[in-house]
Protein backbone atom coordinates (compact mmCIF):
# COMPACT_ATOMS: atom_id res chain seq x y z
CA UNK A 1 0.00 0.00 0.00
CA UNK A 2 1.02 3.73 -0.55
CA UNK A 3 -0.19 7.47 0.01
CA UNK A 4 -0.32 10.51 -1.70
CA UNK A 5 -1.75 13.58 -2.11
CA UNK A 6 -2.71 15.69 -4.36
CA UNK A 7 -1.55 19.79 -5.16
CA UNK A 8 -5.14 20.50 -3.00
CA UNK A 9 -4.27 18.31 -0.26
CA UNK A 10 -6.43 15.41 -0.60
CA UNK A 11 -4.58 12.45 0.88
CA UNK A 12 -5.30 8.99 -0.80
CA UNK A 13 -4.54 5.29 0.36
CA UNK A 14 -3.55 3.42 -2.73
CA UNK A 15 -3.57 -0.58 -3.39
CA UNK A 16 -0.11 -0.65 -5.58
CA UNK A 17 -1.34 -4.02 -6.53
CA UNK A 18 -5.03 -3.10 -8.23
CA UNK A 19 -4.65 0.36 -8.35
CA UNK A 20 -7.72 1.23 -6.57
CA UNK A 21 -7.72 4.44 -4.38
CA UNK A 22 -9.64 5.89 -1.47
CA UNK A 23 -9.44 9.08 -0.01
CA UNK A 24 -8.76 9.17 3.42
CA UNK A 25 -8.15 12.64 4.49
CA UNK A 26 -8.65 16.76 3.48
CA UNK A 27 -5.53 18.20 4.68
CA UNK A 28 -6.50 22.25 4.98
CA UNK A 29 -7.53 24.18 1.74
CA UNK A 30 -5.84 27.27 0.48
CA UNK A 31 -2.53 25.53 0.71
CA UNK A 32 -0.99 24.02 -2.11
CA UNK A 33 1.02 20.70 -1.48
CA UNK A 34 4.20 19.68 -3.91
CA UNK A 35 5.61 16.64 -2.00
CA UNK A 36 5.05 14.15 0.36
CA UNK A 37 7.93 11.94 2.07
CA UNK A 38 8.16 9.39 5.38
CA UNK A 39 11.36 9.02 7.66
CA UNK A 40 12.45 5.82 9.35
CA UNK A 41 10.80 7.46 12.54
CA UNK A 42 7.45 7.37 11.01
CA UNK A 43 7.65 10.63 10.13
CA UNK A 44 5.78 12.10 7.68
CA UNK A 45 6.23 15.87 6.11
CA UNK A 46 4.66 17.42 3.22
CA UNK A 47 6.08 20.60 1.53
CA UNK A 48 3.51 23.24 1.15
CA UNK A 49 2.74 26.99 0.24
CA UNK A 50 0.08 29.44 -0.23
CA UNK A 51 -0.32 31.02 -3.89
CA UNK A 52 -2.50 33.56 -5.00
CA UNK A 53 -3.51 33.65 -8.49
CA UNK A 54 -5.30 36.07 -10.74
CA UNK A 55 -6.45 35.42 -13.77
CA UNK A 56 -5.93 31.71 -13.22
CA UNK A 57 -1.81 32.87 -13.07
CA UNK A 58 0.38 32.72 -10.26
CA UNK A 59 1.45 36.38 -8.61
CA UNK A 60 2.04 35.08 -5.45
CA UNK A 61 3.98 32.82 -3.57
CA UNK A 62 3.85 32.80 -0.02
CA UNK A 63 4.38 30.76 3.59
CA UNK A 64 6.48 28.14 1.86
CA UNK A 65 6.89 25.43 4.88
CA UNK A 66 7.14 21.74 5.62
CA UNK A 67 4.94 20.16 7.73
CA UNK A 68 4.25 17.18 9.25
CA UNK A 69 1.08 15.31 8.62
CA UNK A 70 -0.75 13.24 10.90
CA UNK A 71 -3.29 10.53 10.68
CA UNK A 72 -5.72 12.95 11.50
CA UNK A 73 -4.34 15.82 9.48
CA UNK A 74 -1.47 18.65 10.00
CA UNK A 75 0.87 18.17 13.45
CA UNK A 76 3.15 20.75 15.02
CA UNK A 77 5.62 21.15 14.31
CA UNK A 78 6.11 23.07 10.78
CA UNK A 79 9.49 24.23 9.77
CA UNK A 80 8.92 27.73 7.59
CA UNK A 81 11.14 27.71 4.58
CA UNK A 82 12.72 30.88 3.13
CA UNK A 83 11.61 31.94 -0.35
CA UNK A 84 13.16 29.33 -2.97
CA UNK A 85 13.91 26.80 -0.38
CA UNK A 86 10.49 24.57 -1.06
CA UNK A 87 10.92 21.16 -2.64
CA UNK A 88 9.69 19.56 -5.46
CA UNK A 89 10.96 16.09 -4.56
CA UNK A 90 11.74 15.00 -1.29
CA UNK A 91 12.78 11.33 -0.16
CA UNK A 92 14.81 10.33 3.19
CA UNK A 93 17.25 7.61 2.99
CA UNK A 94 17.32 5.38 6.12
CA UNK A 95 19.56 7.10 8.52
CA UNK A 96 17.76 10.13 8.46
CA UNK A 97 19.25 11.88 5.01
CA UNK A 98 16.70 13.78 3.60
CA UNK A 99 17.38 15.45 0.05
CA UNK A 100 15.01 17.50 -1.43
CA UNK A 101 15.02 18.91 -5.38
CA UNK A 102 14.51 22.76 -5.68
CA UNK A 103 12.62 23.45 -9.08
CA UNK A 104 14.70 25.96 -10.67
CA UNK A 105 15.99 24.85 -14.51
CA UNK A 106 18.46 23.44 -13.79
CA UNK A 107 16.94 21.75 -10.79
CA UNK A 108 18.90 21.87 -7.30
CA UNK A 109 19.80 19.64 -4.94
CA UNK A 110 19.43 20.21 -1.38
CA UNK A 111 19.81 18.68 2.11
CA UNK A 112 17.51 19.49 5.05
CA UNK A 113 18.59 18.74 8.10
CA UNK A 114 15.70 18.82 10.43
CA UNK A 115 17.74 19.08 13.71
CA UNK A 116 19.57 22.32 13.05
CA UNK A 117 16.55 23.54 10.72
CA UNK A 118 18.78 24.50 8.01
CA UNK A 119 18.84 23.83 4.11
CA UNK A 120 22.22 22.70 2.30
CA UNK A 121 22.43 23.34 -0.83
CA UNK A 122 24.27 20.68 -2.55
CA UNK A 123 24.26 21.94 -6.00
CA UNK A 124 22.87 22.16 -9.37
CA UNK A 125 21.90 18.82 -11.29
CA UNK A 126 22.83 18.21 -15.25
CA UNK A 127 19.53 17.83 -16.23
CA UNK A 128 16.87 20.28 -17.85
CA UNK A 129 14.08 18.73 -14.98
CA UNK A 130 13.47 16.21 -12.44
CA UNK A 131 10.39 14.60 -10.53
CA UNK A 132 11.98 13.31 -8.03
CA UNK A 133 13.86 11.12 -5.67
CA UNK A 134 13.65 7.54 -4.17
CA UNK A 135 15.63 6.03 -1.57
CA UNK A 136 16.45 2.29 -2.57
CA UNK A 137 18.65 -0.76 -1.41
CA UNK A 138 21.43 1.97 -0.29
CA UNK A 139 21.71 4.03 -3.11
CA UNK A 140 19.42 7.25 -4.66
CA UNK A 141 17.41 6.85 -7.21
CA UNK A 142 16.26 10.05 -9.68
CA UNK A 143 13.04 9.96 -12.32
CA UNK A 144 13.47 12.91 -14.94
CA UNK A 145 10.57 12.38 -17.56
CA UNK A 146 12.76 13.60 -20.05
CA UNK A 147 15.56 11.29 -19.36
CA UNK A 148 13.93 8.66 -17.40
CA UNK A 149 15.95 6.68 -14.55
CA UNK A 150 19.16 7.62 -12.95
CA UNK A 151 21.85 6.77 -10.69
CA UNK A 152 22.81 10.15 -8.27
CA UNK A 153 25.33 10.34 -5.86
CA UNK A 154 24.42 13.12 -3.92
CA UNK A 155 27.89 14.31 -2.84
CA UNK A 156 29.02 14.88 -6.50
CA UNK A 157 25.95 15.08 -7.97
CA UNK A 158 26.88 12.74 -10.47
CA UNK A 159 23.83 10.75 -12.53
CA UNK A 160 24.11 7.65 -14.19
CA UNK A 161 21.52 6.32 -17.07
CA UNK A 162 19.92 3.13 -15.97
CA UNK A 163 17.53 3.12 -19.06
CA UNK A 164 16.63 4.95 -22.06
CA UNK A 165 14.42 7.83 -22.09
CA UNK A 166 10.78 7.31 -22.07
CA UNK A 167 9.03 7.87 -25.51
CA UNK A 168 7.62 11.62 -25.67
CA UNK A 169 4.14 11.70 -24.03
CA UNK A 170 4.54 7.92 -22.88
CA UNK A 171 5.05 8.09 -19.43
CA UNK A 172 4.62 11.32 -16.74
CA UNK A 173 5.49 10.74 -13.20
CA UNK A 174 5.27 13.18 -10.20
CA UNK A 175 6.83 11.00 -8.07
CA UNK A 176 8.92 7.95 -7.29
CA UNK A 177 9.72 5.26 -4.24
CA UNK A 178 10.51 2.24 -3.27
CA UNK A 179 7.58 0.15 -1.79
CA UNK A 180 8.81 -2.35 1.57
CA UNK A 181 9.00 -5.06 -0.69
CA UNK A 182 11.48 -3.43 -2.65
CA UNK A 183 9.61 -2.56 -5.92
CA UNK A 184 10.28 0.81 -7.55
CA UNK A 185 7.21 2.78 -7.95
CA UNK A 186 6.34 5.72 -10.13
CA UNK A 187 2.88 7.87 -10.94
CA UNK A 188 0.94 10.73 -10.71
CA UNK A 189 -2.20 10.23 -12.18
CA UNK A 190 -1.77 6.59 -13.09
CA UNK A 191 0.74 4.20 -11.14
CA UNK A 192 4.09 2.65 -12.57
CA UNK A 193 6.25 0.02 -12.10
CA UNK A 194 9.61 1.52 -12.63
CA UNK A 195 12.16 -1.37 -13.76
CA UNK A 196 15.19 -0.21 -11.51
CA UNK A 197 17.74 -2.74 -13.79
CA UNK A 198 16.30 -1.69 -17.25
CA UNK A 199 14.83 1.88 -16.28
CA UNK A 200 11.63 1.41 -17.95
CA UNK A 201 8.57 2.15 -16.81
CA UNK A 202 5.31 0.04 -17.39
CA UNK A 203 1.82 1.15 -16.59
CA UNK A 204 0.59 -0.81 -13.80
CA UNK A 205 -2.77 0.84 -13.40
CA UNK A 206 -4.75 3.49 -14.19
CA UNK A 207 -5.69 6.08 -11.63
CA UNK A 208 -8.70 5.81 -9.43
CA UNK A 209 -7.71 8.99 -8.07
CA UNK A 210 -6.43 13.14 -8.62
CA UNK A 211 -3.39 13.49 -9.97
CA UNK A 212 -0.94 13.27 -7.32
CA UNK A 213 2.29 15.49 -6.81
CA UNK A 214 4.17 12.96 -3.79
CA UNK A 215 3.52 9.77 -2.62
CA UNK A 216 5.25 7.76 0.42
CA UNK A 217 4.46 4.28 1.78
CA UNK A 218 1.54 3.06 4.24
CA UNK A 219 1.86 1.48 6.56
CA UNK A 220 4.10 0.37 9.21
CA UNK A 221 6.99 3.02 9.48
CA UNK A 222 7.94 1.47 13.08
CA UNK A 223 10.43 -0.77 12.20
CA UNK A 224 12.93 -2.05 9.12
CA UNK A 225 14.96 -4.75 8.49
CA UNK A 226 18.94 -4.43 7.62
CA UNK A 227 22.14 -6.83 6.70
CA UNK A 228 21.66 -10.16 5.54
CA UNK A 229 21.72 -13.76 7.31
CA UNK A 230 23.94 -16.43 6.49
CA UNK A 231 23.10 -19.70 5.34
CA UNK A 232 23.57 -23.34 7.84
CA UNK A 233 21.93 -25.97 7.02
CA UNK A 234 19.89 -26.75 3.87
CA UNK A 235 20.79 -23.71 2.46
CA UNK A 236 18.36 -21.55 4.94
CA UNK A 237 19.33 -18.13 6.18
CA UNK A 238 17.53 -17.49 9.76
CA UNK A 239 15.54 -14.29 9.12
CA UNK A 240 14.07 -11.82 12.05
CA UNK A 241 10.69 -9.59 11.32
CA UNK A 242 8.37 -7.50 13.62
CA UNK A 243 4.83 -8.46 13.76
CA UNK A 244 3.22 -5.04 13.39
CA UNK A 245 4.59 -1.82 15.25
CA UNK A 246 3.86 -1.48 19.57
CA UNK A 247 3.48 1.15 21.87
CA UNK A 248 4.18 1.56 25.76
CA UNK A 249 2.15 -1.07 27.49
CA UNK A 250 2.03 -3.67 24.98
CA UNK A 251 4.95 -5.86 23.73
CA UNK A 252 7.53 -5.89 20.89
CA UNK A 253 6.45 -9.40 19.08
CA UNK A 254 9.85 -10.24 17.11
CA UNK A 255 9.72 -13.58 14.48
CA UNK A 256 12.23 -15.58 13.89
CA UNK A 257 11.90 -18.02 10.92
CA UNK A 258 13.93 -20.62 8.43
CA UNK A 259 16.27 -22.05 11.29
CA UNK A 260 16.66 -25.32 11.39
CA UNK A 261 14.64 -27.15 13.42
CA UNK A 262 14.91 -27.66 16.94
CA UNK A 263 17.87 -25.16 17.02
CA UNK A 264 18.79 -23.06 20.10
CA UNK A 265 19.25 -19.32 19.39
CA UNK A 266 20.01 -16.06 21.42
CA UNK A 267 18.75 -12.29 20.43
CA UNK A 268 21.19 -9.55 21.17
CA UNK A 269 19.65 -6.20 21.30
CA UNK A 270 21.77 -3.03 20.92
CA UNK A 271 21.67 0.51 20.44
CA UNK A 272 23.56 1.07 17.07
CA UNK A 273 23.71 -0.25 13.55
CA UNK A 274 26.82 -2.00 12.64
CA UNK A 275 28.50 -3.99 9.74
CA UNK A 276 31.17 -6.33 11.56
CA UNK A 277 32.26 -9.72 9.63
CA UNK A 278 32.25 -12.61 10.76
CA UNK A 279 33.10 -15.23 8.08
CA UNK A 280 32.04 -17.24 6.16
CA UNK A 281 29.37 -14.55 5.13
CA UNK A 282 28.23 -14.21 8.33
CA UNK A 283 27.99 -10.42 10.12
CA UNK A 284 26.77 -8.62 13.51
CA UNK A 285 25.13 -5.41 12.56
CA UNK A 286 24.80 -3.97 16.23
CA UNK A 287 26.55 -2.00 18.24
CA UNK A 288 26.42 -0.51 21.62
CA UNK A 289 24.98 -4.08 22.64
CA UNK A 290 22.92 -4.65 25.59
CA UNK A 291 23.73 -7.06 28.06
CA UNK A 292 20.35 -8.82 28.15
CA UNK A 293 20.27 -11.79 26.37
CA UNK A 294 16.75 -13.55 25.01
CA UNK A 295 17.56 -17.60 24.45
CA UNK A 296 15.33 -20.12 23.29
CA UNK A 297 14.85 -23.12 20.89
CA UNK A 298 13.20 -23.21 17.64
CA UNK A 299 10.55 -24.97 16.73
CA UNK A 300 9.95 -28.11 14.06
CA UNK A 301 12.53 -30.96 13.25
CA UNK A 302 13.91 -30.04 9.89
CA UNK A 303 16.27 -27.65 8.33
CA UNK A 304 13.97 -24.49 7.43
CA UNK A 305 11.08 -25.40 9.86
CA UNK A 306 12.37 -23.45 12.97
CA UNK A 307 9.87 -20.77 14.06
CA UNK A 308 9.59 -19.05 17.24
CA UNK A 309 7.66 -15.56 18.08
CA UNK A 310 8.33 -13.74 21.13
CA UNK A 311 6.96 -10.39 22.72
CA UNK A 312 9.27 -7.97 24.72
CA UNK A 313 7.12 -6.09 27.00
CA UNK A 314 6.94 -2.30 27.01
CA UNK A 315 6.31 -0.05 30.06
CA UNK A 316 4.25 2.96 29.50
CA UNK A 317 6.31 5.86 28.39
CA UNK A 318 8.76 3.68 26.65
CA UNK A 319 9.72 5.22 23.23
CA UNK A 320 13.22 5.26 21.41
CA UNK A 321 14.94 2.81 19.32
CA UNK A 322 16.92 -0.69 19.41
CA UNK A 323 18.24 -2.66 16.92
CA UNK A 324 18.17 -6.81 17.34
CA UNK A 325 19.90 -9.74 15.95
CA UNK A 326 19.77 -13.44 16.55
CA UNK A 327 22.34 -15.80 16.24
CA UNK A 328 21.39 -19.19 15.80
CA UNK A 329 23.54 -22.61 16.86
CA UNK A 330 24.18 -24.61 13.78
CA UNK A 331 26.82 -27.70 13.79
CA UNK A 332 26.46 -28.15 10.54
CA UNK A 333 27.07 -24.35 9.13
CA UNK A 334 31.23 -23.50 8.36
CA UNK A 335 31.66 -21.91 11.81
CA UNK A 336 28.66 -23.39 13.98
CA UNK A 337 26.47 -21.02 14.11
CA UNK A 338 24.48 -18.75 11.51
CA UNK A 339 23.24 -14.76 11.78
CA UNK A 340 20.23 -13.31 10.72
CA UNK A 341 19.50 -10.04 9.01
CA UNK A 342 19.22 -7.34 11.74
CA UNK A 343 15.88 -5.30 12.79
CA UNK A 344 15.80 -1.54 13.64
CA UNK A 345 13.35 -1.04 16.02
CA UNK A 346 11.15 2.08 16.83
CA UNK A 347 8.69 2.21 20.03
CA UNK A 348 6.34 5.64 18.91
CA UNK A 349 4.65 6.44 22.29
Amino acid sequence: MLRGISIDGQVWSIDSANGSGALVLQAPRAWEYVGLATNARGESWAARQRVVRVGGRVVLELDHELVRLGPDGENEPRWPLAEGELPRGLAFARDGLCLGLLPSQPPELVRYDFEQRAVLPLGPLSLSSAVDLAWSEGRWLLWSNEGGLYELDPWTRALTSLGPPPEPGSVELSFLLELPSGRLVGGGHDLFDVDIFTGLANLQAPGAWPALVGADREGPHCWYAYGAGCAGQGGFAPRLALAGCAAGGGSLVVQLEDAPGGAPFVILLGFEEADLPLGNGCGIYLEYVLPSLLGAFASGENPGEGRFAFAIPLTHGTRGFCNAQAFVLDPSAPGGFTTTNALSLRVPY
